[in-house]
């Protein structure tokens, strides 16, 4: 029997929030393909929904896992524990690989043993001003040192050696995902995470309503789940704070517009009309971050997370970033 090098984890959870049944079929296609005529390369299905019918389109070959009422990190977790690739990868449900060699180029710096965990860089998939400008917002921090390690990974385009996957999860959080707490705890255990340009990712768009709300409630959840951030002084209800963090966050914005990569097609012509829509969505991302704010002030989480105050895990951060919010959608 041929051993398994890599074992992809792809996904159903983000059919309870909105995504699309044609999203995640374009996702299974995609895969089928990566793994056609590959004995050395498995796919994991993830399913929390616990519905049939979702079971009924995982093709045979893939490998169905029940993930009934876990969260986003959770499944991911639970996929690198079934998984019996050296490598896991993974792949999100409303994610399709923008190149054939997609897989190949996330895993090299794993084979060649110079990275042990890496993240590729998603876009979404739509190229008008407001997509891009949805790109710059969630993913900018992708670009934050192309090549280089990265403050916070995507996780829905990332490889690790599965050992090391299993042996330090994502720790438990009050955001969907940790990615960047898990960062900063596997750099403070030495192991970087690598950006790998060339891995890139299209994403379907989300529902917008949906998503930008909960992206604004993720910059007050950030901090409780991470206090080192600054931000954390605009821990209290009221417009002065929900304005304070969104003009926090629209600095690290106009950086990661200034910085796109050259697949975004960020040009003097667009730039402003794309400047224009980012300040639209920041705008919708305050309902969400108002919402937040209320209710860390009822629960205690602002006042603990201004208290505490201090770099995850001991000691200075190990790794800085400039926006450091949820790095998956």
């Amino acid at each position: 029997m041929t051993a398994i090098e890599v074992s992809i984890v792809t996904e159903a959870f983000n059919l309870s929030e909105g995504q699309s049944a044609a999203a995640l079929a374009t996702t299974v296609a995609a895969l089928f393909a990566i793994t056609d005529g590959h004995a050395d390369r498995e796919v994991l299905f993830m399913d929390p929904s616990g519905d049939p019918e979702v079971r009924s389109r995982v093709p045979d070959r893939f490998r169905w896992i029940d993930a009934t009422g876990l969260g986003y990190d959770a499944q991911k977790t639970l996929g690198a524990e079934q998984a019996r690739g050296r490598y896991v990868a993974y792949l999100d449900g409303d994610c399709v690989p923008a190149y054939e060699d997609w897989l190949d180029c996330i895993l090299a710096p794993l084979r060649a043993r110079t990275a042990e965990a890496v993240t590729g860089i998603t876009i979404y998939d739509d190229v008008s001003h407001m997509g891009i400008a949805n790109t710059i917002i969630d993913f900018g921090y992708l670009w934050d040192n192309t090549g280089g390690a990265v403050g916070c990974y995507a996780g829905n385009n990332a490889a690790f050696v599965r050992e090391l996957r299993c042996e330090i999860p994502p720790p438990e959080g009050r955001l969907r995902c940790e990615c960047y707490a898990h960062t900063q705890l596997l750099a403070a255990h030495g192991i970087a995470i690598r950006s790998v340009s060339e891995a890139l990712v299209l994403h379907a768009l989300p529902d917008l309503a949906k998503e930008r709300w909960r992206r604004g409630y993720d910059l007050a959840g950030a901090c409780w789940s991470n206090p080192s951030l600054p931000e954390t002084v605009w821990l209290a209800p009221g417009e002065d704070n929900v304005q304070g963090l969104i003009e926090y966050h629209l600095q690290s914005d106009l950086f990661h517009l200034l910085n796109a990569p050259e697949i975004l097609d960020v040009k003097d012509a667009n730039r402003d009309a794309i400047w224009s829509e980012i300040l639209k969505l920041r705008a919708t991302d305050a309902a969400g971050l108002s919402f937040a704010l209320d209710e860390g002030e009822r629960n205690g989480w602002n006042a603990a997370a201004r208290r505490t105050n201090e770099p995850l895990y001991g000691g200075q951060d190990t790794v800085n970033m400039r926006s450091a919010v949820d790095g998956e959608v």
